[in-house]
């Protein structure tokens, strides 16, 4: 169900002390492929020094660090698998990416050096971001009251869920979602009846009074197999959640993390727009 493939073969070959003191001395053609129009020309006497150097057969790739591991809690329900990702807020980075409306979280997930990569939220047929968005204190997309649902925030370090009615601190947040429905508050099951349709689901779990977010995932080998959002409901009251939103779902399901030397990912069935992107400290 999950697709692996080695992360490190993005990166190319580290640059030997030549090619190292040539990116020092100047930017050229030959090893980064074109040079801005401002940059300087590098000294001739530099040029020559450096001119019995055999010209790479592969350019330089700027890869972020990898992060470390963040492997997720499985546990097997009916017709479809749960995953959990466990994630102390104060010892890890939450950003909002955007995936351009692609499948590829594994590709995002090397691209940011990040964690996790983990679908977000709703986006209009015309692909924009819908509801409130915040990442790193910067707001990507307005609240809208007419989506409705709930907002999880993170201020201070701790997650909290709020109703799309709320008055949300936009001034104090480092982190933001809007999405729909609220599924679990006050530590109890929030959504009671539904329509029946079945979906692979993807959540926000508060614990802790807020210090720990949970990523978790409903998610199955063939559409139209996972909980319904009342089962989905009930499910995550019953793992302890205090408080959980239910993010995009169904097609747009997906995610991407790191184990050992790999990625790990389940793709969306769909393209996406935004991603939420965890990244744990080195060390």
């Amino acid at each position: 169900m999950a697709t692996r493939y080695d992360s490190t073969t993005v990166a190319s070959p580290r640059p030997r002390a030549r090619e190292m003191a040539f990116l020092v001395v100047g930017c050229t053609g030959a090893i980064l492929g074109a040079c801005g129009n401002d940059a300087p020309a590098p000294a001739a006497a530099s040029l020559n020094a450096l001119s019995t150097s055999a010209t790479p057969s592969a350019p330089v790739v700027v890869v972020p660090r990898r992060a470390p591991d963040l492997v997720p809690e499985r546990t097997a329900v009916g017709g479809y698998e749960v995953l959990a990702f466990r994630v102390v807020l104060a010892r890890a980075r939450i950003v909002i990416a955007d995936s351009a409306m692609s499948t590829d979280l594994g590709a995002l997930l090397v691209k940011t050096g990040g964690s996790l990569v983990v679908n977000g939220g709703f986006f209009t047929p015309d692909t924009r971001p819908e509801g409130l968005a915040v990442s790193e204190g910067q707001e990507l997309s307005a609240k809208s009251l007419e989506l409705g649902g709930g907002v999880v925030a993170i201020l201070g370090g701790r997650a909290r869920l709020f109703a799309a009615e709320d008055d949300v601190p936009l001034e104090r947040l480092d982190f933001a979602i809007q999405c729909r429905p609220r599924l679990v508050v006050g530590g109890a099951q929030h959504v009671k009846k539904d329509d029946g349709r079945k979906a692979e689901r993807t959540a926000l779990c508060l614990r802790d009074s807020g210090a720990v977010l949970e990523v978790v995932i409903a998610r199955s080998s063939a559409p139209g197999r996972g909980p319904t959002l009342s089962a989905w409901s009930r499910l995550l009251a019953a793992r302890g959640c205090e408080g959980a939103l239910n993010l995009d779902g169904g097609p747009s399901t997906g995610a991407a993390w790191r184990e050992g030397s790999a990625v790990e990912s389940v793709a969306p069935r769909v393209g996406i727009r935004h991603a939420i992107v965890v990244t744990l400290p080195r060390g």
